[in-house]
């Protein structure tokens, strides 16, 4: 009998575990950069016209370029159409990713999963200099704050590897 009980426990926790919400909050961010690349002179930016790479929604679109010159400006960089120093453009996604951990009956095992991927290019030899890319989970029947939200929060975790620690 007594056996009978841990198991029911062991089982009883287990269900409780296995149900419980796994939201998914902010991932890591990947990143790299030319370690050639003097980041200390830039001081100017434009964006690139986006092109058919990016599957996101126009709207996501001009919250990611707010944000992103949002925390440039505040790093006393300024965006300038004449000579800029370096080219900004982005990518965007949605990829399909099936969840393997069960969370209910009423759970959908797939999941849509949305990234964001900025690009710097030297704006002299069109090479890229920086570059991150992380997941941004911006959904169609979110409320528009919390899409802001969101998109600010993707750019903030990108831009922290922005300038580049140089190696020691």
């Amino acid at each position: 009998m007594k056996i009978l009980r841990v198991l029911l426990i062991i089982l009883l926790v287990s269900i409780t575990f296995g149900c419980a919400s796994t939201g998914k909050g902010p991932t890591e961010v990947v990143y790299d950069y030319n370690v050639n690349a003097d980041f200390s002179s830039l001081k100017t930016y434009d964006w690139l016209a986006t092109s058919g790479g990016v599957k996101i929604n126009q709207l996501v679109i001009v919250r990611v370029k707010d944000a992103v010159d949002t925390k440039l400006q505040a790093r006393g960089l300024a965006l300038s159409k004449d000579d800029p120093d370096f080219l900004i453009t982005m990518y965007g996604e949605t990829l399909r990713e099936y969840e393997t951990k069960w969370k209910g009956l009423d759970s959908n095992l797939w999941n849509d999963e949305g990234r964001i991927k900025l690009a710097f290019f030297d704006s002299q030899t069109n090479e890229v200099i920086w570059w991150a890319e992380t997941r941004a989970d911006v959904y169609l029947n979110m409320p528009p704050e919390e899409k802001t939200k969101m998109v600010n929060d993707a750019v903030s975790r990108m831009l922290e590897k922005f300038p580049p620690n140089p190696p020691e």
